[in-house]
């Protein structure tokens, strides 16, 4: 692809980036409509208010410039949130991502050490709402980037940091576990005596009863016990792709 106004911290790949995320312009407008209508609602009401003020009116317009008060803000608020959405956009590049959102930061798959997925699924009575996704990504320095829903395709973009991050953490992953070393997922461990919880709390792989990840959750059983062994949500293990492809190759994992 082609694209102008490469942000000079970009530079540094050396190439053309292979794909661009921003926000829906189509979005951003009836976001900006929406803001407009309420605000100019709430002007009216002010004024209207303002008026019968002056002219001795009934109480109750008065009430009415105080709540439109509250249109204002909403209009406001949202119109200035979808203001500075303008400019934000993450470009993808083959060695990495420049992500511009006020400023730039700019970091390449090999120095990513987690990620983290939370994509929820929303339900009002019983009726699904929408979608909510957030990516985090952590480098070698400590620094976090998060990407959401402010950028069309999202899921695209989360799902590319995922394979770029995971094809190069597994295979470390899986180097250290063939050495003997424990990996940190979070709240959970794994190693070649088998998955643990914290220093103390060790479960050996022979009495694990089944590993199934389901709805967001995975849960741990343990043989001859009846409640869960350990029951944690994806959005709090970092490098899920990578915990699930080690515990699948040991003792296999139920996805439903």
């Amino acid at each position: 692809m082609t694209t102008t106004n490469i942000p000079q911290e970009a530079h540094a790949f050396g190439t053309a980036p292979v794909a661009e995320y921003a926000p829906s312009a189509k979005k951003q407008r009836s976001s900006l409509i929406f803001s407009a209508i309420f605000a100019t609602l709430g002007l009216l009401g002010v004024m209207i208010g303002i008026v019968a003020a002056l002219w001795e009116w009934d109480a109750q317009l008065l009430c009415v410039s105080g709540g439109s008060l509250f249109f204002v803000a909403i209009g406001a608020i949202s119109g200035f949130s979808t203001l500075r959405q303008r400019g934000t956009r993450a470009l993808v590049f083959q060695d990495g991502v420049a992500y511009t959102h006020g400023k730039t930061t700019v970091f390449r798959w090999d120095d990513v050490t987690a990620v983290w997925q939370n994509v929820t699924r929303h339900y009002r009575n019983g009726v699904y709402t929408g979608t909510t996704h957030v990516y985090t990504v952590q480098t070698g320095d400590g620094k976090k980037v998060a990407f959401n829903d402010v950028l069309d395709n999202i899921e695209g973009l989360g799902l590319k940091i995922q394979q770029e991050c995971t094809n190069r953490l597994l295979p470390l992953a899986l180097q250290a576990y063939d050495r003997g070393e424990t990996l940190t997922f979070g709240k959970l461990g794994v190693s070649k005596a088998g998955m643990s919880k914290g220093d103390k709390d060790l479960l050996p792989w022979d009495e694990i009863k089944g590993v199934s990840l389901d709805k967001g959750i995975i849960s741990i059983k343990k043989e001859g016990k009846w409640l869960r062994w350990s029951s944690v949500t994806v959005p709090q293990i970092p490098n899920i792709f990578v915990f699930t492809a080690i515990v699948d190759r040991v003792v296999g994992i139920n996805k439903k």
